[in-house]
């Protein structure tokens, strides 16, 4: 199958099955945010939800983030333009973006143990929970809305890689490749559709003796706390086609 033709069928069955990561997302955050007493308290939460998915995070550079976030004290609701700027300030970030969404990516990309992949996946994160209850939004000038010049990156980690390496996307797929093949064809708001590669990924990939092959994998289905339990035999008919996608080439 050509390159386009698979992004095509890919991409189709995201947006015909995105549900189920729509629903599975919005367990997770309520489940990390519900507790918060404070839009601020929200956001830190989040932000520490999100650096805490990394494999191996860097808590010696870590440390000195947080120090800094103790210093963000708005008075009232926060707001996605002072929390950009006062990152910019932190990491001597000069503002060039195409969007909001672009400026933020950039300037918490910068911080010291935060990288692209985090970063991105932030943006992502921040999108989902402002569509969602008000009672989980952190941010007084933030509607989920994304602008069509804006700029949406993919947060593109060893499950998402081994899915455009398997399929015969890309050979040596990494976030700076598969962005740009993806932002070629995709506005904004389609890159975050394609964030649901995660779901279907992390769901259908078994790593074993340091090597990934794809398949249904019940065990961590039942281990992650959101997953709906009670319908796996629907998810893993589903997961079993997207394999299929995958292996089409």
């Amino acid at each position: 199958m050509k390159q386009t033709q698979l992004l095509s069928a890919l991409f189709s069955f995201l947006e015909e099955n995105a549900h189920w990561n729509q629903e599975f997302q919005a367990r997770e955050h309520y489940r990390h945010l519900a507790a918060c007493a404070t839009a601020r308290e929200r956001l830190v939460a989040h932000l520490n939800m999100t650096v805490n998915t990394q494999s191996a995070p860097r808590l010696g550079m870590l440390g000195g983030f947080w120090r800094a976030m103790h210093g963000f004290r708005p008075v009232g609701i926060p707001t996605l333009s002072a929390f950009t700027e006062y990152l910019e300030r932190n990491a001597s970030v000069q503002p060039a973006f195409l969007g909001p969404w672009d400026r933020l990516f950039n300037a918490l990309s910068a911080q010291p143990g935060w990288g692209e992949k985090t970063a991105a996946l932030f943006v992502k994160e921040v999108i989902q929970v402002h569509r969602g209850p008000d009672a989980l939004r952190y941010f007084a000038d933030v509607d989920g809305e994304v602008a069509s010049d804006d700029r949406i990156y993919l947060p593109v980690d060893a499950v998402i890689t081994h899915i455009f390496e398997a399929s015969g996307l890309l050979e040596r797929p990494r976030f700076a490749t598969v962005n740009r093949l993806l932002l070629k064809t995709y506005n904004g708001e389609q890159v975050l559709r394609w964030d649901d590669l995660w779901y279907w990924g992390y769901f259908t990939q078994d790593s074993q003796d340091q090597r990934r092959a794809m398949r249904w994998n019940t065990d961590k289905f039942w281990c992650q706390h959101s997953s709906p339990v009670d319908r796996e035999k629907e998810v893993q008919l589903l997961g079993e086609q997207f394999v299929g996608l995958v292996r089409a080439i």
